[in-house]
């Protein structure tokens, strides 16, 4: 994981994730060292690749073997057994047709930039930058589908649910959909929500029999939708900037929950004041 900056060079929009939790863990984040990617990391790596590869047009055939020449280099760590099967049954689900996904949206460069908050002693705004995973038509199979609306959306292969990952990563979404309506290609977009990919592995409850079996094209509950307009996000992203100047000032809010499981401080002894002092003396440092 890069380095989530405070003050300085632009950090990656899928930093903001860490605002909806906890400001300690945005400190943390903004001196630590960089982390080594892990085997859940580099599926999900694999498993949006496939879909990238899908969508530009090749063969699922062409996509497996692309996957698979490329592990050793891009996601070591990424099981591929797992990965094929995840990206083929995506590949099968007619929703996921290649030409339903606008093909230069994928993996474009998007960037935002948050003013500095009146209280934000830094005067400086927080500029990030970052990659789109995909955009949708919201009709496409009309001609004159560029004008007609278009949905943003996001891969992720969590284990959490997708209801979840909606409130986990609404600030991201919330700052690609910024990012790309600046771009004035997407008339009309709206934020479509998560498409959590997990979905594909599970096993159906047949209605019937009650048994659980693989599920068919299409069956699998795998689009978690949002649904917010440009100005929604806008308003999802107004207290990001007052939290930024917050922690710029060194006013840091502890907020236990789920995510101490990925922090490498243990609750509640990252509130101590040693343990404080620390990572704002190195984030001061940082940003001279």
């Amino acid at each position: 994981m890069k380095k989530l900056r405070i003050v300085g060079e632009p950090n990656r929009l899928s930093a903001l994730n860490s605002f909806t939790k906890c400001s300690g863990l945005v400190a943390m984040r903004a001196t630590e060292e960089e982390s080594v990617s892990g085997p859940a990391a580099d599926l999900g790596t694999a498993v949006g690749r496939g879909q990238e590869l899908w969508h530009q047009g090749k063969t699922l055939e062409d996509v497996l073997a692309t996957l698979k020449a490329e592990q050793p280099k891009e996601f070591p760590k990424a099981n591929l057994e797992t990965t094929n099967k995840t990206v083929t049954r995506y590949c099968n689900d007619p929703r996921n047709f290649p030409e339903v996904v606008v093909t230069r949206s994928l993996e474009q460069e998007v960037r935002l930039v948050i003013p500095c908050h009146p209280e934000d002693p830094s005067g400086q705004p927080y500029e990030a930058v970052g990659h789109m995973d995909q955009i949708r038509y919201a009709y496409p199979y009309e001609k004159e589908r560029e004008n007609m609306g278009f949905f943003l959306w996001d891969a992720k292969n969590g284990k959490a649910e997708g209801e979840e990952m909606l409130g986990d990563y609404a600030f991201q979404l919330a700052a690609y959909a910024l990012g790309a309506d600046a771009l004035g290609e997407y008339p009309g977009l709206l934020v479509g929500g998560i498409i959590r990919t997990k979905g594909y592995m599970s096993r159906i409850k047949d209605s019937e029999t009650g048994k659980l079996r693989a599920g068919y094209p299409g069956e699998h509950k795998v689009f978690f939708h949002a649904g917010w307009t440009v100005d929604d996000c806008r308003g999802i992203l107004a207290n990001v900037a007052y939290m930024i100047g917050q922690i710029r000032k060194g006013q840091i809010a502890h907020t236990p929950g789920a995510h101490c499981r990925y922090c490498p401080l243990d609750f509640p002894s990252c509130t101590a004041d040693n343990v404080r002092e620390k990572h704002l003396r190195r984030a001061r440092r940082a940003r001279k």
